[in-house]
């Protein structure tokens, strides 16, 4: 019948009548040369190294704007709480920190998505490929927080820390000293020096 001659060939063309070492061997052949073969669906089409190629620049994108999002929130989330360090807003903030590491990123996603886009309406629901560069952008936004949002409560603590042994230096109670305003001191004196910790983590985590 002409089904099974279907199967036969279909096991022929993905090598499934030949022992599995030698179906191993064929398959890593494929995957170094860059053949994915094709998703299983009706027409086997396209394949898979289409839909990689086509997919991967979103995905880029996608981890570069959490990341950037992720610095943009951690350093002055970290300068404010090592400003008021051990006192309600920092505890407040620690709280916080310990809850959105805690939570799943799929429950962070769906409460993003509920209050962000469903009830407040800024940011669309879907993604449309065909969009212009900003709409893609704006679209891209919320995935981007979500995934952010936990990494940059990560880098929040490790940069708190190290800025509050920073703070303890000599010659940071040598600026104090000499009158030097508490924002110059954060920004131009302790951030620098303490960014050793967040540094090496975001690297690891990029």
């Amino acid at each position: 019948p002409e089904s099974l001659e279907k199967i036969e060939a279909a096991k022929a063309e993905y090598y499934l009548d030949q022992p599995l070492p030698v179906r191993y061997l064929r398959w890593l052949g494929d995957f170094v040369t860059g053949d994915f073969g094709v998703q299983f669906s009706t027409d086997g089409q396209p394949p898979v190294s289409g839909l990689l190629k086509e997919r991967i620049p979103r995905t880029l994108t996608l981890l570069v704007m959490a990341q950037v999002m992720a610095t943009v929130i951690a350093i002055p989330w970290a300068l404010w709480t090592a400003s008021k360090a051990n006192r309600p807003p920092d505890k407040l903030s620690t709280v916080a920190t310990f809850f959105i590491v805690a939570l799943p990123p799929f429950a962070l996603g769906v409460i993003l998505k509920y209050f962000l886009s469903i009830k407040l309406g800024w940011f669309p629901q879907r993604y449309v490929a065909d969009s212009s560069t900003l709409d893609k952008l704006h679209q891209m936004f919320l995935p981007a927080l979500t995934i952010a949002l936990p990494a940059a409560a990560v880098y929040q603590r490790l940069l708190r820390t190290d800025l509050i042994t920073t703070l303890q230096e000599d010659f940071i109670l040598m600026a104090r000293s000499k009158g030097v305003s508490r924002r110059a001191i954060l920004f131009r004196h302790a951030l620098r020096p303490s960014l050793f910790s967040f540094v090496t983590v975001f690297a690891l985590n990029t």
